[in-house]
């Protein structure tokens, strides 16, 4: 394992620690169509919290145009120690 990838694991790891939730930033995948991941540790929520949060996220995003998100797809996953929320949507 290279000592970059092995940094970047290990202050993603502190990240959600600390912060008990991460986001992927809100990524253009299309015209007028996004994605966003958001991952929480179990204690702050987990699956749920995420998917909370990266709606949360969708809307701000359409807000900010003046528009309100339109979810396309969503989906959860969740394991002991987190859960993550993948949400694609668009901005009508």
């Amino acid at each position: 394992m290279s000592m970059r990838y092995l940094g970047a694991s290990v202050l993603g790891a502190m990240v959600l620690i600390l912060g008990g939730c991460t986001s992927s930033g809100i990524a253009q995948i299309g015209p007028n169509t996004y994605t966003v991941t958001n991952t929480a540790i179990t204690s702050f929520g987990g699956a749920a919290s995420a998917k909370g949060g990266a709606y949360k996220a969708a809307d701000a995003k359409c807000a900010a145009d003046g528009k309100k998100a339109v979810i396309i797809n969503n989906s959860t996953q969740a394991t002991i120690a987190s859960g993550s929320a993948d949400v694609t949507f668009r901005c009508e």
